[in-house]
């Protein structure tokens, strides 16, 4: 059980930014008087839930009050909880210390927790997309996906039943991958070629446009006939492609006997800019003959797109409820991913690769935002 000073939003950046050890974190919406009694007993009880929860689930607990009513022990001195960290409650001087006279405050702080829960429950219902009809609900956000998963409760839970359930979770994340660290797996596997595809394309561009304009130019200064024109307009259609092709084209205007021409430094200037493209244009030539990495790219999100709709199908068959987009956060990065792969110009039968990679790597950015 973790306990924050956070607000709602914070604690669901908090969650899928900068920690790395839960997979899933739990939020208790459960408002009524009733209701916060029962999870102030629980809170009381930490310990048994710890036991529940292990070391890949967490159960957040709100508490405005946090910075002045929970420490930590450091070494140098009591540190308040504060807005954007979690801390284990196990670890706090309210809850560690045994004595008698920290009893009472135990309890104060479990209570003003609980109520804490339940003032922040509007806030999360907005997040949640939750109705007051589905309260009470437990909140599922799995680390890595922008997708959450809000489970209904009885209206007459019990914190033993509230333990059985957050012991089947536990039992369910066991076997869950970290998808967190796989979509840096997934972006892992694309060339380092990719990284700069944008700049390539662009730096391609100005180049063909330069050849272009010099190649119009010596057409007007040495009175190009209308054959020199129409291969100039060839070339320069067909991308400019390649040295061998522009020098081919350079021998067969018709005023390459001109001794002006041959002293003529731009054509220097034509064969170096020519040779840079054919340089810039090397690593997305050996993307087309291959795309070697789509195949890993769409085996590996196919596999994580798999792993994570049987967590989402397992833990839903728990309880009724839906799922629901919280976050934008893994989405933007996987998107930067999907823009590497529409950058690649395929041909052939990769494109049926890369249009698969690309179908998969939609899925693992999640049906909602």
């Amino acid at each position: 059980m973790l306990i924050t000073s956070a607000t709602p939003q914070e604690l669901i950046d908090w969650f899928h930014v900068k920690q790395e050890k839960q997979r899933i974190m739990c939020v208790m919406l459960a408002p009524e008087l009733e209701d916060q009694q029962k999870l102030k007993d629980l809170i009381l009880g930490f310990s048994a839930a710890d036991a529940v929860l292990g070391g890949e689930v967490a159960f957040i607990l709100l508490d405005p009050t946090g910075s002045s009513a929970v420490g930590l022990d450091r070494g140098l001195g009591e540190v308040g909880a504060f807005s954007g960290v979690a801390l284990p409650l196990r670890d706090t001087t309210s809850f560690r210390d045994l004595t008698d006279e920290w009893e009472h405050h135990r309890d104060h702080v479990a209570k003003t927790s609980a109520r804490g829960m339940a003032r922040f429950v509007p806030d999360f219902m907005q997040i949640f997309n939750v109705e007051p009809v589905d309260l009470p609900c437990l909140c599922l956000v799995v680390h890595g996906v922008d997708e959450s998963i809000v489970l209904s409760l009885d209206k007459e839970w019990t914190t033993e039943h509230l333990k059985e359930l957050l012991q089947k979770i536990r039992i369910i994340v066991d076997g869950t991958p970290n998808f967190k660290k796989e979509i840096s797996s997934i972006a892992g596997l694309l060339p380092k070629s990719l990284e700069r595809i944008q700049d390539l394309v662009n730096s391609i561009g100005a180049k063909t446009s330069q050849i272009s304009k010099i190649l119009d130019q010596m057409l007007r200064r040495y009175d190009g006939s209308a054959e020199d024109r129409r291969m100039v307009v060839s070339y320069v259609a067909q991308g400019c492609q390649g040295r061998k092709i522009l020098e081919d084209v350079l021998a067969r205007f018709s005023f390459k006997e001109s001794e002006k021409f041959h002293r003529d430094e731009q054509i220097l200037r034509l064969l170096r800019l020519a040779d840079e493209l054919d340089s810039r244009r090397a690593p997305l030539i050996e993307l087309q003959r291959g795309g070697l990495f789509i195949p890993s790219v769409t085996e590996q999100a196919q596999h994580w797109i798999e792993s994570r709709d049987k967590l989402f199908g397992e833990l839903e068959s728990l309880l009724p409820g839906k799922q629901i987009a919280t976050t934008r956060i893994n989405r933007n990065q996987l998107t930067l991913i999907k823009s590497a792969l529409e950058l690649v110009n395929t041909s052939g039968e990769v494109v049926g690769k890369a249009v698969a990679a690309y179908e998969w790597i939609i899925k693992l950015v999640g049906k909602g935002g």
